[in-house]
């Protein structure tokens, strides 16, 4: 019951207006509130962006070790930044993506990877734009 009332859509709205919750509008009601849309000078403006944004947003990739794939190349870029050769970053990222891979599975990991390419949102050519779900404000 807790989650329901927080959910809700008053609620919802009132804590995603909160300068301090860091918690942006998900609901279509946060972005067409009048009460949200007068919050600052331009705030109709900063809601028909986030929500028009969303549009085209992609996903991050859903899938097990995903976690594992993005520290491996997170740290692989910041060595290149503290002045790592590239190359080598690149070929060290590579082969932890293969170790991730190899023990997550390589058959299970192509089947998550092509659930994860059905979702909306999952490359630049599926954004819920493109597949004509598109919200617009």
């Amino acid at each position: 019951l807790f989650m329901q009332w927080a959910c809700s859509p008053p609620v919802s709205l009132a804590r995603c207006m909160l300068p301090y919750a860091l918690r942006d509008p998900y609901r279509i009601s946060h972005f067409k509130s009048e009460l949200y849309g007068a919050l600052f000078p331009s705030a109709k403006e900063y809601l028909a962006n986030l929500n028009n944004s969303a549009n085209v947003g992609l996903l991050d990739p859903i899938m097990p070790g995903a976690q594992d794939y993005f520290l491996s190349i997170d740290r692989m870029c910041t060595a290149v930044w503290a002045g790592a050769d590239p190359k080598a970053s690149l070929e060290t990222a590579a082969a932890e993506w293969n170790e991730t891979t190899d023990r997550l599975g390589m058959e299970s990991q192509k089947a998550f990877y092509t659930e994860f390419l059905k979702l909306p949102g999952a490359t630049a050519d599926n954004t819920v734009e493109k597949l004509g779900m598109a919200v617009t404000l």
